[in-house]
């Protein structure tokens, strides 16, 4: 099994052997990483066809992966973005990390982003995804979740909002969020919504299932509660 290193030493290519390290492409079953070992970028195509065991994108990568309006597709249960080094030194992050996760039952962690993304108007971190199965938890950094482009939608089980901001928009299909720090804003229907900390701001008129607030802040614009 290959656990191929992103070099991106010939072009934006995600396929072609000779932007890893090994110079072997992302194969089924191997760990693909980002790091500071590379340049990019790395453009925005549709590699789901390859099951990968786990996508890892560490913060002192600071190269865009995917394109504005593009996003790199992949196929993996287990997914990592923003991870500190080994060192413990975190660097400043990528201006645009622009993941779909396709139809894949994905967990996903983000640590971290850079403070500002490359898109105007647009975090740096954008994840979207079809399985209800998703469970994403963003410890850090600035997400939005289908937010790439106006048409985006995403089917999210869970998302656990444990510190930074999640802007999750208008296409998404929630079941539970969680909010424990940091803040979320929120644009989308949610069947249960559960806060101990931070804060929750509703964006539009929408039904929210169950909302239990434990602590931190709620400020609710025309939606609904049953």
């Amino acid at each position: 099994m290959a656990n191929p290193i992103w070099t991106g030493v010939s072009s934006t290519v995600y396929t072609l052997a000779a932007n890893w390290n090994p110079a072997t492409a992302p194969a089924a079953s191997g760990n693909v990483f980002f790091n500071d070992q590379a340049v990019g970028p790395v453009a925005g195509s549709d590699q789901s066809g390859t099951a990968l065991a786990t996508f890892h994108v560490n913060m002192n990568c600071t190269f865009n992966i995917g394109d504005n309006g593009t996003p790199l597709k992949i196929n993996s249960p287990l997914v990592y973005v923003g991870e500190p080094s080994m060192s413990g030194i975190s660097g400043a992050g990528a201006g645009r990390i622009n993941i779909d996760l396709g139809t894949t039952a994905t967990t996903a962690y983000v640590y971290n982003s850079s403070s500002s993304s490359t898109d105007t108007g647009k975090e740096p971190v954008r994840i979207k995804g079809v399985n209800a199965a998703n469970e994403i938890t963003i410890e850090g950094g600035l997400v939005g979740f289908a937010t790439d482009n106006i048409a985006d939608v995403a089917t999210i089980g869970t998302i656990n909002v444990c510190g930074g901001t999640a802007h999750i928009a208008v296409g998404v299909t929630l079941a539970t969020l969680n909010i424990s720090s940091g803040e979320a804003d929120l644009y989308t229907a949610a069947t249960t919504i559960s806060i101990s900390a931070g804060t929750l701001n509703t964006r539009g008129d929408f039904a929210i299932g169950t909302l239990t607030v434990y602590g931190g802040t709620v400020n609710l614009a025309h939606r609904k509660v049953a």
